[in-house]
């Protein structure tokens, strides 16, 4: 829960800042990037942008601790860039 109100507080200061420029966009702009960048950060620390082989060879070869270690880093990036991308995907569906 802590990762998601960090990214929600990423995506307020991205919106302050915003509105302080007088332009709400760059707001929700700056929130998408840092959110995309994290979910990126994310998919590369879980492995979804490699192929199943490479996926289970790293699987067999790695400790567990290994592996529980980065999914849990994994599972707090994705969390924490989720609300600057679902405020992005929203501004930019509906309200554009």
């Amino acid at each position: 829960m802590k990762p998601f109100l960090v990214g929600t507080g990423i995506l307020l200061a991205g919106l302050i800042i915003g509105m302080f420029k007088g332009d709400l966009e760059f707001g929700v702009n700056f929130s998408a990037i840092i959110g995309i960048g994290l979910l990126i950060i994310s998919g590369v620390l879980s492995g979804a942008f490699i192929s199943g082989d490479r996926i289970r060879a790293n699987v067999s070869t790695s400790p567990q601790e290994d592996l529980d270690n980065t999914r849990k880093w994994g599972f707090i990036f994705m969390m924490t860039g989720m609300p600057g991308f679902m405020a992005a995907v929203v501004y930019h569906a509906f309200l554009k």
